[in-house]
Parts: C-alpha cells; sequence; structure tokens
C-alpha cells in the first residue's frame, strides 16, 4: 500500500499525470481489498477526476466502473441493500457508453452485468434480465466462457422473477439452463460458479418467493472484482 502512495507521489512530482492516474486506481483497488471502502471510494474517484481532464476515455471508463461498484458496495454496506445505488448506477451507465464508443467489449459486458446486480437489487428484474443476455452476447463476441458463464448464472437467478410467463415458467426455464450450464464445465470457468450454480439450482428446487425478491446478492453470488480479471479465453496452439 506505502509504495503505491509513494508511486503516486513520485508520479506526481515528475508531472506524470496519466502515471499518477492508473497508480491511484491500483490503490483504490488495493485499498477495497483490505475492507477500507470510504478511502477506496476516494482513490478511485480522484483517479477518476484525472482521467476525465486528460481525456483518457479508457482510463475513465476502467475508473468509473470500479469507483462505482465500490461506491455500490459501500452504500450496501451502510445500509444493508442495493437501494441507494442511483450514484453508482449512473457512473456504471457512463462507463458502458465509455468502453462501448472504443470498442472494448470486455470492459462493456463486464459492466452489463454490474448495471444487472444494482437494478434487479432495486426490483428492475426486467432490465437486470436483457443486460444478462446482452453481456452474453458481448462475451460470446470474443469468447470469453469465464464471463459468459456468469452472465448466464446470473440469468437463471433472475428468471423466475422476469420471465414472461410467470414464476413457475420463469422457475422451470431457470432450471432448464442452470443444468446445462453445469453440463458444459470447462477448465476456464470461475471455481466458485460451479458452486453457487449448484446451491441455486437447490434453492428453486425448495422454491423461491416473489415477496423475498432477488435473493443472489444477499446469499453472495454475484461476481466479484477478481472474477473480472481473468479471461476465459481459449489460447489455441500453433501447428
Amino acid at each position: 500500500m506505502e509504495e503505491l502512495r509513494g508511486a503516486a507521489a513520485r508520479h506526481r512530482d515528475n508531472e506524470d499525470a496519466r502515471g499518477e492516474a492508473w497508480t491511484l486506481y491500483y490503490l483504490g483497488q488495493a485499498l477495497e481489498e483490505t475492507g477500507n471502502l470510504d478511502q477506496a471510494v476516494r482513490e478511485l474517484e480522484r483517479s477518476r477526476t484525472m482521467f476525465s481532464r486528460m481525456r483518457d476515455v479508457y482510463g475513465l471508463a476502467c475508473a468509473r466502473h470500479h469507483s462505482a461498484r465500490a461506491t455500490r458496495d459501500q452504500r450496501a454496506a451502510q445500509t444493508g441493500s442495493l437501494r441507494n445505488s442511483g450514484f453508482a448506477r449512473q457512473l456504471l451507465v457512463d462507463a458502458r457508453a465509455d468502453f462501448q464508443r472504443i470498442g472494448v467489449a470486455h470492459g462493456e459486458a463486464w459492466t452489463c452485468l454490474e448495471l444487472a446486480v444494482v437494478d434487479a437489487g432495486n426490483a428492475r428484474t426486467q432490465q437486470a434480465l436483457s443486460l444478462c443476455d446482452e453481456a452474453v452476447d458481448l462475451f460470446t463476441s470474443y469468447g470469453d466462457r469465464r464471463g459468459e458463464d456468469w452472465a448466464r448464472f446470473l440469468r437463471c437467478t433472475l428468471l423466475p422473477y422476469a420471465a414472461p410467463g410467470g414464476m413457475e415458467v420463469g422457475t422451470a426455464v431457470a432450471q432448464e439452463e442452470l443444468a446445462q450450464l453445469s453440463r458444459a464445465g470447462h477448465p476456464l470457468r470461475d471455481d466458485k460458479l460451479d458452486e453457487y450454480a449448484d446451491a441455486w439450482a437447490l434453492l428453486l428446487e425448495r422454491g423461491v418467493s416473489l415477496e423475498a425478491g432477488w435473493q443472489a446478492w444477499e446469499l453472495g453470488m454475484t461476481p466479484r472484482r477478481h472474477a473480472r480479471e481473468v479471461m476465459g479465453v481459449a489460447v489455441e496452439s500453433k501447428a
């Protein structure tokens, strides 16, 4: 941590704004790892402001994405729910637009999933389901099976609450899609996903409640930052 602070200071002394902005960005993530969300949000916001001033669209998109995540989690820790996520949602909307403008499908896909989590936590389950579908298409476009797995799993957590045919139909579709996801295992899959898929299948079997609302967030079954850091793209061997 202190090494990152020292690096930021050296970049500042050398008038290297871009180097300082990226260092603050990684400092914010390191602080998040320690559970210091308040300080993490402050450093990520500083990074976001610097990228905005220098008009670095990619840096700004990344800073917006992670600042939104940290802000969302900070507010959720304070209130116990995702209901107070309006500012975080706007940051994610802006980050998605940035990633889309510069053609970074990886960033856009993960931002769609973070938006889906916020919308689902605010009872906008149909919008969240659509965002998961968009994320599936984006992950598929560049062959990221790990990200695609997460998008398909989150879709299964939403189907009982958002399927056009109602909860009974949505639950049946979710059970079938979960079974397909489990059968389509591969070496690049996030280890946690199979565990979550089994747990959600059991929950569906026992029956979900509309009154209780979407439960994946409360059960810790949403992707964390580390899920995004590994791309599940197979490397073809050269003949």
